[in-house]
């Protein structure tokens, strides 16, 4: 074989495992995101629907209470609010760190990447044919110039199969990127939302020694000390 077909073929063949490389990280990736996903979704289920299911139950609890003469002074009313807030709690895990979302951006890139794959495989098959077809054993000028022309097409398609892959990935690294700054301004916008409505509501009265002083945020309710 031709030195420079065969350059040109490694070369194909580096790309190749490249692309097995990238697919093979995603698939690795989906397949972690995939169970995270599902045991936070089915958490969330059953907490969410203890919650629900607890104050529906509560007269029947508590007629069984009085029934059997048990203590009644645990409010179990309660425990459905807990259980709602570590349902939605789940919820929100999942959301900020994108468990779900990168689950389905994994399985859009693997196919992204499989077609990727297919269209560049069409090419190189095509080239394999035409090589296959020509008789390259004897140097003549002609078969020369034929493996010289396709050395080079195989490195463009080697090249644009590489520069396709780095594309669909930064593509995907870009979308990951966006997501996070997303969810991260929008805890950071919630939790200075909640320290709002807490100093709103927070009020500091000095000591009568102080004398009468009102250091509380604005838009709140005045209290002063001593009254008057």
């Amino acid at each position: 074989m031709p030195k420079c077909l065969a350059l040109a073929i490694d070369y194909y063949i580096y790309v190749q495992n490249y692309y097995d490389s990238a697919h093979t990280w995603y698939a690795k990736r989906k397949n972690k995101l995939s169970l995270r996903s599902k045991i936070l979704k089915l958490s969330s289920l059953i907490f969410g629907g203890v919650g629900a299911i607890i104050p529906i139950a509560s007269p029947l609890i508590t007629y069984y209470k009085s029934y059997a003469n048990i203590d009644n002074t645990i409010p179990y009313d309660n425990f459905g609010y807990i259980f709602l807030a570590i349902s939605g709690a789940l919820v929100y895990f999942d959301k900020m760190f994108g468990d779900s979302t990168g689950w389905v951006r994994c399985i859009n890139t693997m196919n992204q990447l499989k077609s990727i794959a297919t269209r560049h495989e069409e090419q190189w098959m095509q080239i394999r044919v035409s090589l296959e077809c020509q008789t390259l054993q004897e140097p003549s000028p002609t078969n020369r110039d034929f493996v010289l022309q396709q050395a080079r097409e195989i490195v463009g398609i080697a090249t644009k199969f590489k520069n396709d892959i780095l594309v669909c990935v930064q593509q995907e690294t870009q979308t990951w990127i966006e997501e996070f700054q997303s969810n991260l301004a929008q805890m950071q916008r919630k939790a200075d939302e909640a320290l709002t409505r807490g100093a709103q509501t927070t009020q500091i009265i000095s000591p009568p020694w102080m004398g009468s002083q009102n250091l509380i945020h604005e838009n709140a309710l005045t209290l002063s000390y001593p009254p008057g």
